[in-house]
């Protein structure tokens, strides 16, 4: 009984805030509306979450469990934005794109992985898509009237590099 109570308070309140963008936030975390639409279940949610100590072996230890999740819940989009992060935390940057194209692949809005692409696509030296990448996070966070930092130093980096 209290298990199932807990889960409909769960299911409650991810219900309330599974479209809130809060006023800090530059886009809606897709978590809430993957477990509401049985895309990953508690177990996996705790994955993406759970903390790292920045060592190795806890960055290895946090990617196989999202590892784990991705193969029961291939469709869990932020999933694959945290096993990227622990890919690129682990200099493995070839295998931290796919997880990024994959992310991308489910969630194209999201100006994070925009940009995650875009700067890994200058260090590989593909300007063209380096600069697609670039624009579609700037043209994302423009709508929130955002202008990030980090998105005007990569522009300036890849204007000096290439100019489109």
């Amino acid at each position: 009984m209290l298990i199932y109570t807990i889960k409909t308070y769960l299911i409650f309140n991810l219900e309330e805030i599974k479209d809130n963008l809060p006023e800090e936030a530059i886009a809606i975390s897709t978590a809430p509306r993957d477990f509401l639409e049985n895309r990953v279940d508690v177990e996996g949610l705790k994955s993406v979450f759970q903390p790292v100590d920045e060592n190795r072996a806890s960055i290895l230890q946090k990617r196989d469990e999202i590892l784990a999740v991705l193969n029961k819940w291939p469709e869990f989009k932020e999933g694959w934005h945290y096993l990227a992060i622990c890919y690129l935390q682990l200099h493995r940057l070839k295998e931290g794109l796919e997880a990024l194209k994959k992310a991308h692949y489910l969630n194209p809005h999201d100006p994070t992985t925009e940009y995650y692409l875009s700067h890994l696509y200058l260090e590989r030296l593909d300007y063209k898509k380096a600069w697609e990448h670039l624009i579609n996070a700037e043209n994302i966070t423009k709508k929130r009237n955002h202008y990030p930092k980090a998105l005007k130093e990569l522009r300036r980096e890849l204007t000096t590099l290439y100019i489109q």
